[in-house]
């Protein structure tokens, strides 16, 4: 019998899987780990006959361990992982894997916190036990079974990748969200099929086209004031429902926004993008059009601090390739005081 479902992300973004898997019916309990990168979820029909949209990759899990003692997690994986059991558990999942070349495999770990063994170490160990379960199989880091090892001081966690959400739907301009991260915003936002979706930031239009392709929008409204950036979305975006203008966010005409239309975009923020200003936010986030229905907002810390206490949003600090972030959502209040 599977044991669980592997799934992981970007730190922090566990809770917008869990708000997928809650919406899927898995009402079971949902471990987080790996400061709040890894989830395991109980393995259920309704996971095997959908695609997740909101993790990076989906793995079945092969082995999980804790600490012991004054032993630690990858202490434990490295006594306990044993070559047989992990046959046995590739040959029940592989059935589900996408995309695997025969005989092959490759090993991918990471590490979080102090380790008492180093990643190097780790990668050796389960090689050599996928060796010791499949010893006419050849390491190949292009193609065939992916074996994927996380694990901090407290849990170690080894799965085989079903399928990633990390492909080549990028556009490669520096900022670009990545999809499953635009998915989670959607998600924690609670668009669906009847809702229409308001990006002001929309950048090359990651957002607009994930909530037009997977999550089956009314219509797409975005606004960019790039120009460069401005056509990547009209080309990214043709052929869908949108309404986009090359135009500032405070030139924009908010009485033809249609009712349920949710706001979610990604602000400007990093060393590559200037922020909008925090009280131009804050009258945005007071327009009554947008008041409407709840959004979700990806913005620094740093500015996400001044408007929470204003804007009545909820907050989640998150990652976003390694940079500190933050997650606001909900629907807004009347913003009190001035930024």
């Amino acid at each position: 019998m599977k044991s669980a479902y592997f799934l992981t992300t970007e730190p922090g973004w566990a809770f917008a899987t869990l708000r997928e898997l809650r919406g899927l019916g898995v009402a079971a309990r949902v471990a987080f780990y790996h400061r709040d990168s890894t989830l395991l979820a109980p393995a259920t029909p309704s996971l095997e006959s959908v695609r997740l949209l909101t993790a990076a990759s989906v793995h079945g899990s092969l082995a999980e361990f804790g600490r012991s003692g004054r032993s630690d997690a990858t202490r434990e994986l490295a006594r306990r992982l044993d070559s047989t059991r992990l046959k046995a558990s590739v040959l029940r999942w592989l059935p589900l894997a996408e995309r695997m070349a025969a005989r092959r495999y490759s090993v991918t770990t990471e590490l979080y916190g102090r380790t008492s063994i180093r990643r190097d170490e780790l990668d050796r160990i389960v090689s050599r036990a996928a060796d010791a379960a499949f010893p006419r199989w050849r390491r190949s880091q292009r193609e065939g079974v992916r074996l994927v090892c996380k694990a901090d001081p407290e849990k170690a966690v080894l799965g085989l990748q079903l399928y990633s959400n990390l492909g080549s739907e990028q556009d490669g301009r520096p900022g670009a969200l990545r999809r499953h991260l635009a998915c989670g915003l959607l998600t924690v936002a609670g668009v669906g099929s009847a809702d229409s979706v308001f990006d002001p930031f929309m950048g090359t239009g990651t957002i607009l086209r994930t909530a037009a392709d997977r999550f089956g929008v009314q219509l797409g409204i975005g606004l960019e004031v790039d120009a460069d950036a401005y056509r990547r979305a009209c080309s990214r975006l043709a052929g869908r429902r949108t309404m986009l203008a090359n135009l500032a966010f405070e030139d924009f005409d908010y009485a033809s926004l249609p009712d349920r239309c949710r706001l979610v975009s990604n602000l400007p923020f990093g060393v590559r993008f200037a922020q909008v200003r925090t009280e131009a936010l804050l009258r945005l986030l007071a327009r009554e059009e947008l008041r409407r229905s709840p959004g979700a907002l990806l913005l620094s810390r740093e500015q996400a601090d001044r408007l929470t206490a204003k804007s009545g949003l909820t907050r989640k600090n998150v990652l976003v390739l390694g940079q500190p972030a933050s997650i606001l959502h909900g629907s807004a209040a009347t913003p009190r005081g001035r930024g």
